[in-house]
C-alpha cells in the first residue's frame, strides 16, 4: 500500500534508502547516485515541488534533473475516453439531493468526526445490523457539496473496493481499536477512528490512555461483552494497524454502494 509520507531528506535504514513524495502529485520525487568504479558511493534523494516543473521546457530545475514533459499515449486516450462514455449514464446518475455540503475534506476526516463521517457510519450499522461502526477516517476522501448527488460522486468519497465487513469483538477490544485510532491526534491519521458511539476523550492524555468513556445509545458499553462491529474488510484483516478486531462475521457490499443505497433511501 501507500502512505502519503512526505520524506524531503528521505529515510535511510541500514543499507537502504526509503523515499516517498507526498500526496497528490505536490511533489516530484527525485534520487541522485553516485558511482565511482563501479560502486555507490552516494545517494541524495530529494523532493521538487511538482509547481516548479510543471512546464519543464520553461523550468531550469527540470532540465537540470531530467525532467521532461512525456506525451500522452494514443490507444491509452482512445480506450479511457470509451471508458468514459460507457460509464458516464452510471456515474451521473442522481441518487439524492442533501440540503448542506457534507465534509470529507482530508484534515478533518482523519482528526474528527464530520457530517458526512457520522452518515456514512450509520449507513454502515443499518445495513449490516452490527452493534456500531468503526472505520477509518482516511478512506473518506472527498466532500459532498448541497444539491443533488450522483453515484459518481458517492465513488470519489469512498474510492475504494472496500467491503462493508462485521467483525466480532470485546468491549474491551473496542477502547484498544478507539486507543489506537486516537493515539496520534491532534496530528492526521489516516487510521483515525470514524464511529456512531459517543467517545469522551482526552486528547492531552498520553497515547493509550485517552479513552474516558465510550456510549452505546447513551450507556457505557461494556469491557467484558461481546458486540458486533461493522467496520471494512481491510481495517477487518488487521490494515491501519486495527490488530484487535476479532473473527469476521459477515462480509457484504462495497462501502459506496452501502451509502449510496442509505443516501437514496433517506
Amino acid at each position: 500500500g501507500h502512505s502519503h509520507t512526505t520524506l524531503e531528506k528521505g529515510l535511510k535504514v541500514n543499507d537502504t534508502y526509503i523515499v516517498s513524495a507526498g500526496d497528490y502529485l505536490r511533489n516530484v520525487g527525485v534520487v541522485e547516485i553516485n558511482v565511482r568504479g563501479g560502486k555507490v558511493v552516494g545517494t541524495t534523494p530529494m523532493l521538487i515541488p511538482a509547481e516548479d516543473v510543471l512546464n519543464p521546457q520553461e523550468s531550469d530545475l527540470a532540465r537540470a534533473y531530467g525532467i521532461v514533459e512525456v506525451p500522452t499515449n494514443p490507444e491509452v486516450d482512445e480506450y479511457v475516453s470509451y471508458m468514459q462514455g460507457q460509464l458516464s449514464g452510471v456515474l451521473n446518475k442522481v441518487i439524492a439531493t442533501i440540503p448542506m455540503d457534507l465534509d470529507g475534506e482530508r484534515a478533518n476526516v482523519r482528526t474528527r468526526p464530520t457530517n458526512l463521517s457520522k452518515i456514512i457510519t450509520a449507513a454502515m450499522t443499518a445495513q449490516s445490523g452490527a452493534d456500531f461502526t468503526i472505520t477509518n477516517g482516511g478512506g473518506i476522501r472527498a466532500s459532498l457539496k448541497a444539491g443533488p448527488v450522483t453515484i459518481g460522486d458517492v465513488i470519489t468519497v469512498l474510492p475504494f473496493t472496500n467491503i462493508l465487513t462485521v467483525v466480532e469483538v470485546t468491549g474491551a477490544d473496542v477502547y484498544a481499536a478507539l486507543e489506537h485510532g486516537y493515539r496520534m491526534l491532534p496530528d492526521q491519521n489516516g487510521g483515525y477512528s470514524q464511529t456512531d458511539l459517543g467517545v469522551v476523550y482526552n486528547r492531552f492524555a498520553e497515547p493509550g490512555k485517552r479513552i474516558i468513556r465510550v456510549l452505546l445509545d447513551g450507556k457505557p458499553i461494556d469491557r467484558n461483552k461481546t458486540y458486533r462491529v461493522a467496520t471494512n474488510d481491510f481495517l477487518a484483516a488487521g490494515g491501519d494497524g486495527y490488530t484487535m478486531f476479532g473473527r469476521i462475521l459477515t462480509e457484504g457490499d462495497l462501502l459506496s454502494d452501502v451509502l449510496i443505497e442509505y443516501l437514496s433511501n433517506q
